[in-house]
């Protein structure tokens, strides 16, 4: 088998048979130049069989140091293209209908920022550009992931609605709510640009809903964990905020500047009109951190972990939480629960109950 031919048609399935997103696309060349990478080192060829698979997984793990996930995605793609070779005929049996691999991946918690740190991010937050100020806000208020974020375009608002259509893994669609008249605000502005600079943090009642519950601001959390309380939900009396609609602009007029304001621009984008990349905003967002006095290394992620947190802590469903995060399996939303679970353990402690009976 010539890999490198059938690695062209396999991904041609993935992109027009699969409509995988352009994310998955670039993961799956990776995972493909890996193997082809290990086939010269080792001067194997393909097919790989059963013992060849695991020698693999080991190579990954040790002569390539890879982590337990990486190596488990990696042989994920492996999996996806032998399957779709079988059912090509490219080759009599899958490898991995007899290969016996089991990668344990650690079980860790997510990593949320303290109360304290997004009250000092958020603090800062009106020190950014434009760009990141309004990327950090929509982090922290519909918890997208930075892919999602950096990929969004104008006409994926609607105002009006309070909506934004968001494209997900697997180039999955989803919707989440602005619940928040200042974020809302703060779009329209955005949109209409050049937008200013945001002169105040994010106020009280700002949040994001996903069919039920809402983020609260930063401003309102207390104690060492992310806290929500239930956000306003209700439009502005003279609808000022919410007549914009994604891709139009009153000062729009022609040329490039009437291009920046179209339904396919780039919502994040520098004032040149280049599009942000995830790893600009990464660093931005690390750079914010830091101006704030955040000693510990804060991401994108991070942001997502925390709004996720926020809503099961204020008694948002756990499956609209799913929703929202765009999870396809709810186990993978439950790992929140343990989170929660711990800001419930470090409640009790300082509550000291037992110690103010026998003290008393």
């Amino acid at each position: 088998m010539d890999l490198s031919t059938t690695a062209v048609a396999f991904l041609r399935h993935c992109q027009t048979g699969r409509n995988l997103s352009a994310n998955t696309l670039k993961a799956y060349r990776q995972d493909i130049a890996e193997v082809r990478r290990y086939c010269v080192e080792t001067a194997r060829e393909l097919p790989l069989n059963a013992d060849a698979l695991a020698a693999y997984a080991e190579w990954l793990a040790g002569e390539r140091g890879l982590a337990p996930a990486t190596v488990k995605r990696r042989l994920a793609c492996l999996r996806a293209f032998f399957a779709w070779a079988e059912r090509r005929g490219l080759v009599a049996q899958s490898p991995f209908r007899t290969a016996e691999i089991c990668i344990r991946l650690p079980r860790r918690l997510p990593r949320c920022l303290t109360a304290a740190e997004l009250r000092a991010l958020f603090r800062q937050r009106p020190t950014a550009s434009p760009a990141i100020a309004l990327a950090v806000l929509l982090l922290f208020t519909t918890g997208m992931r930075v892919g999602e974020l950096a990929t969004l375009r104008r006409g994926d608002l609607d105002l009006d609605r309070r909506t934004i259509r968001v494209r997900g893994k697997g180039n999955r669609e989803r919707q989440v709510f602005l619940t928040s008249d200042e974020v809302v605000a703060e779009l329209a502005a955005y949109l209409d640009g050049p937008a200013p600079h945001p002169n105040t943090p994010l106020p009280d009642g700002a949040g994001a809903l996903s069919a039920a519950g809402a983020l609260s601001a930063p401003d309102n959390l207390s104690g060492t964990s992310c806290t929500a309380a239930t956000g306003a939900n209700s439009r502005p009396a003279d609808g000022s905020a919410a007549n914009t609609f994604a891709g139009t602009s009153r000062h729009a007029a022609s040329g490039a500047q009437a291009d920046r304001h179209s339904a396919q621009a780039p919502l994040l984008a520098t004032r040149t009109g280049t599009p942000l990349s995830t790893a600009a905003i990464r660093h931005a967002l690390r750079r914010l951190a830091v101006e704030a006095g955040i000693t510990r290394r804060i991401t994108p992620h991070m942001l997502r972990h925390s709004a996720a947190t926020s809503l099961l802590e204020a008694g948002v469903d756990i499956r609209f939480v799913q929703r929202l995060l765009g999870h396809r399996s709810i186990s993978t939303t439950e790992i929140y629960t343990h989170v929660t679970d711990e800001s419930l353990k470090q409640a009790i402690t300082g509550a000291e109950t037992l110690r103010r009976v026998i003290g008393g």
